[in-house]
């Protein structure tokens, strides 16, 4: 049922998809726990899986774990609402509230004065995550997905800062807000 859906699932609804589909009568909890024990599918909040290629990171199995992978991977320093940003465009389902309480709450990271969210620890916590997340990848596996990562975070933080600009209004857009003054 991953392959066939472009986004991420609940479990009930792989189950039922897999009944319909299939004839496959999966109960709701033999179905969690083999998606959540099976590495190949991705958490992405709220009891949902799907592939990677669908969207969500590979390994983590909490928003703290999913900021962690970012943090690791990102080529620049990010604030909670580019992470927030980030999971978001991923497909995870969460709240933002949710997202600021695990970072909060993880041993692995604080949020500074400035806004920036930063890594303690960083590289006993790497390694703690990536065993984690990645028991078995060896070096050039670990330094490959923390590479693909980065290529999409850039992607998406580029998307995110040009949507922004100002130039992003479009041209027939009133520079100035209208409240409804009459000029005559």
């Amino acid at each position: 049922m991953a392959c066939t859906s472009a986004s991420p699932l609940t479990v009930v609804d792989a189950a039922r998809l897999a009944r319909l589909a299939y004839g496959k009568d999966i109960p709701e909890k033999s179905a969690t726990t083999i998606m959540a024990g099976d590495r190949r599918f991705c958490w992405a909040g709220g009891g949902r899986y799907s592939l990677y290629r669908h969207g969500p990171l590979p390994g983590p199995r909490t928003l703290a774990g999913a900021s962690r992978l970012t943090l690791h991977a990102s080529s620049r320093p990010l604030r909670l609402p580019e992470i927030d940003h980030w999971l978001a465009g991923l497909d995870y389902t969460y709240k933002t509230r949710w997202l600021a309480h695990a970072i909060g709450k993880s041993q692995w990271m604080v949020v500074g004065g400035d806004g920036y969210v930063r890594l303690e620890s960083a590289a006993l916590g790497e390694d703690q995550l990536r065993r984690e997340i990645t028991p078995t990848a060896d070096d050039e596996q670990w330094a490959g997905l923390r590479a693909a990562v980065a290529v999409r975070i850039d992607a998406c933080l580029a998307e995110r800062e040009e949507s922004w600009k100002p130039s992003s209004v479009p041209p027939w857009a009133s520079s100035e807000p209208d409240w409804g003054t009459r000029t005559t």
